[in-house]
């Protein structure tokens, strides 16, 4: 019984050692850093695909909002679970994956509506395609 006992305690010990040495990351600290570089990367994209014109591939935006709902998880996790020092990096990730998803939901809301609209406008004038590739035909080519 006590071996059980002596041996339960060294590997509490050797699990705290563990955590305490080397990077001096902790489960919630890595939790809270994963939730923050995946909300930056979530922003970061939806300002690309915005400003760049990538919205139109609805890949990009949609990427992000799934990054955007990943680093959302683990941001409340990271924050009910995380030390008191922790907290700030896991309300900071909050925040950043909270504006990541609203950006990611309305480009994509916009591409959809777009193509919706380009879609009724085509099925209401079937000539409209003919018409556009006459126009693209007699545009000057570049040299």
């Amino acid at each position: 019984m006590e071996d059980q006992n002596l041996n339960q305690e060294s590997q509490q010990e050797i699990q705290k050692d563990v955590y305490d040495s080397g990077s001096g990351s902790t489960p919630q600290k890595s939790g809270a850093l994963a939730a923050l570089i995946l909300g930056i990367i979530a922003v970061v994209i939806d300002l690309v695909s915005l400003f760049t014109g990538l919205a139109i591939i609805v890949v990009t935006p949609a990427i992000a909002l799934v990054l955007a709902i990943v680093g959302l998880v683990l941001a409340v996790k990271a924050r009910k679970l995380g030390i008191e020092s922790e907290k700030g990096m896991a309300v900071a990730a909050l925040v950043l994956n909270i504006i990541g998803l609203i950006f990611s939901a309305i480009i994509l809301v916009a591409c959809v509506a777009c193509v919706a609209c380009a879609a009724a406008a085509v099925q209401s004038n079937p000539d409209l395609v003919n018409q556009i590739n006459d126009q693209l035909k007699n545009l000057p080519t570049p040299q």
